[in-house]
């Protein structure tokens, strides 16, 4: 079996090279190479193969754009409206090499990125049109009737429809050997900065915001040693970029300790690790400190969502504001300078007080951490936005780069931004 595997141009405002790798999709790539199938993979974010900036010292780095036309629900936004990746005749090029594949696999990630979606599956129906084509992804989870209403796919499967897609393509689903497996990055990759992986799927809590529960539903842990030898195996190939994107990267904490304590005695310590996700707060106690930076854990992020008790209650209920001073005074005596642990705020959540988001800032500020603004947007499929959003239909307009400017007070919202950089400089 024949199998052309795409990752998709994004097509946003923005976009950044944030370590972004489809991980789940490179899991399923995996192990339909180890069924005996043929996988060719076309990435088309993949920076250091088909063109971008020079990375950062720790892999993160700019990618190829080209200035598209603005979709009409967007015309209105005062910013450019881009397409990040390759270019477009080098994707042709690649693709009319391939010879005809019996599927083509397209993964999606987020929802208002659909649109490079739809670019994708168009060029890939001109080469391929008898081919039968199946989207998945995050995209495909979240918002599959708008998937099979607006993508030219054939098949579109949920996160949770594993057993039917494998079904489809007639490989046989062993549910624990898929959830314990990792991907193969040599296989597709052919040059590699940095390594992304996860040592389960799911998470502890229920956020009202969070889509987590919808795209993996159980919370469970792929056995520490597997994760410790696939990292350690990297590390001795040259990767010194690990970047971890659970959700609940510190749950429980006798795993997470375990294997820290693990990695520890293999030696790396001159390897870089990162928590682009979070890390929630509570689960971090004075030894868990103490070995995130003796792992140099650069620039680690913890949620805390708001200081606003009442608020905190009913969207996400996982920490109390005495966890926040308890971690920072055990991060501070592990070695961490102030500034350099970064803490994620919402703000514009439906019915927030902008005035009290600031003073919540302030009072971070003065305990040390850095604040780092994450503007909320309703994700589809979330309990906040079934209570408050219900009307949106357009996944364009979930983008949280442009939801701000569809508020009344979007003026005093860039301000307040401009104002929390500024605190972080002073550090």
């Amino acid at each position: 079996m024949r199998i052309l595997a795409v990752n998709p141009w994004i097509e946003d405002f923005a976009a950044y090279d944030y370590w972004l790798k489809p991980y789940g999709f490179l899991k399923i790539l995996t192990y339909l190479k180890q069924h005996g199938a043929e996988v060719t993979l076309i990435d088309c974010l993949d920076r250091l193969r088909f063109g971008g900036q020079e990375s950062t010292p720790y892999g993160s780095g700019k990618f190829l754009s080209e200035q598209i036309p603005t979709p009409d629900v967007l015309k209105n936004v005062p910013r450019h409206w881009k397409r990040y990746g390759m270019k477009t005749e080098v994707f042709l090029d690649l693709a009319s090499q391939i010879k005809k594949p019996d599927y083509i696999l397209l993964t999606s990630s987020m929802t208002y990125w659909y649109t490079g979606v739809q670019y994708t599956v168009d060029l890939l129906r001109t080469l391929f049109p008898q081919t039968p084509l199946i989207l998945g992804g995050t995209y495909a989870t979240l918002c599959p009737d708008h998937a099979r209403k607006n993508i030219s796919c054939d098949h579109v499967f949920t996160a949770t429809e594993l057993e039917q897609f494998f079904a489809l393509l007639n490989v046989p689903y062993q549910r624990d050997h898929f959830r314990n497996m990792l991907p193969d990055y040599p296989a597709f990759y052919p040059k590699m900065e940095y390594l992304v992986l996860k040592t389960g799927e799911g998470c502890m809590f229920d956020c009202t915001f969070c889509a987590v529960h919808r795209i993996a539903p159980e919370f469970y842990k792929v056995p520490g040693n597997s994760i410790c030898d696939y990292l350690y195996s990297h590390y001795k190939k040259g990767i010194r970029n690990f970047v971890f994107s659970d959700d609940s990267l510190f749950f429980p904490q006798e795993y997470i300790k375990e294997l820290l304590h693990k990695l520890l005695s293999l030696g790396i310590t001159d390897a870089f690790f990162h928590t682009p996700n979070g890390l929630h707060l509570r689960a971090i106690d004075k030894e868990l400190a103490v070995l995130m930076k003796k792992l140099n854990f650069i620039r680690p992020y913890v949620s805390i969502e708001t200081l606003d008790r009442e608020l905190r209650q009913e969207i996400s209920p996982k920490l109390e504001t005495g966890d926040i001073e308890r971690v920072a005074s055990y991060l501070w005596e592990a070695g961490y300078k102030k500034g350099e642990v970064f803490c994620y705020m919402l703000f514009c959540l439906p019915g927030q007080d902008l005035q009290q988001v600031m003073r919540d800032c302030q009072i971070l500020h003065a305990m040390g951490f850095s604040v780092n603004l994450t503007e909320f947007s309703p994700i589809p499929g979330t309990e906040i936005m079934k209570n408050t959003a219900a009307h949106i239909e357009d996944p364009l307009l979930t983008n949280n780069s442009i939801y701000l400017f569809f508020q009344e007070n979007f003026k005093e919202v860039f301000v307040m931004k401009s104002k929390i950089r500024e605190m972080n400089r002073r550090f």
